[in-house]
C-alpha cells in the first residue's frame, strides 16, 4: 500500500525531516484536523504551503517515479508467510514479497533538495 510522505528541508540544514502519513500527530491542524490521516496529510500540506508562501515545493515524485527505478530500483524482499492450512492435513507455505520505494524517495528528495541549493547558489551570485 501507498502512505504519503513529506520530505521537508530547511536552509541550512544538513538533513531534512519526513513527515508520513501514518505516524505523524495532526494535532497541529487544531480545528482543521479530520478523522483520516490521508484527509489530515492533505490538510497538513496545505497549512505548510501558505505559511511557507516562498518555499519551493516538488509534486513530481509520483509522476516520474517509474522512470527512477532504472537508476534507483526499489528495494525488495520476500518474506515467511507461514504455513497455511488448506484443508485437512494439507499444509501450504506462503510468501510475500515486498517492494519498497523508501530509499528510492529519499535519494529523489535529497537529489531535488540538492539541486535547489545549487539553483539558489548561481542565481544569487548572478544577482
Amino acid at each position: 500500500s501507498d502512505a504519503p510522505a513529506l520530505e521537508i528541508y530547511a536552509r541550512g540544514e544538513s538533513g531534512g525531516w519526513r513527515v508520513g502519513a501514518d505516524g505523524f500527530d495532526y494535532s497541529c491542524l487544531g480545528e482543521m484536523k479530520g478523522l483520516l490521516a490521508r484527509e489530515n496529510f492533505v490538510r497538513l500540506a496545505e497549512a505548510l504551503r501558505g505559511r511557507a508562501s516562498a518555499a519551493t515545493y516538488d509534486d513530481e515524485y509520483a509522476r516520474v517515479r517509474h522512470l527512477l527505478a532504472h537508476a534507483w530500483p526499489l528495494s525488495e524482499h520476500t518474506e515467511s508467510g507461514g504455513l497455511r492450512r488448506a484443508r485437512p492435513g494439507k499444509f501450504n507455505t506462503e510468501s510475500v514479497t515486498v517492494l519498497s520505494n523508501d530509499a528510492q524517495f529519499t535519494r529523489y528528495a535529497r537529489l531535488r533538495y540538492q539541486l535547489e541549493l545549487r539553483r539558489r547558489a548561481v542565481e544569487g551570485g548572478a544577482a
